[in-house]
């Protein structure tokens, strides 16, 4: 485990702007850190692919709209 995700891993995140852009980025490297996610949206669509999206790359299903 990297020294960083020791301190991220287990912790409950709210991403705003996650389907795209920074926000989307950040979403992906807190899931890939093992964060339990939670997004906000204004397209649910697009949330929703986003959210399949991050879960697939990471294997982490802990990503909520």
């Amino acid at each position: 485990m990297k020294e960083t995700n020791r301190y991220i891993e287990g912790k409950t995140c709210l991403i705003t702007g996650a389907t795209n852009g920074i926000g989307r980025v950040t979403a992906v490297e807190l899931a890939r850190m093992g964060a339990e996610l939670f997004l906000t949206y204004r397209d649910e669509a697009r949330a929703d692919k986003t959210m399949a999206e991050i879960r697939k790359k990471t294997d982490n299903e802990k990503v909520h709209l």
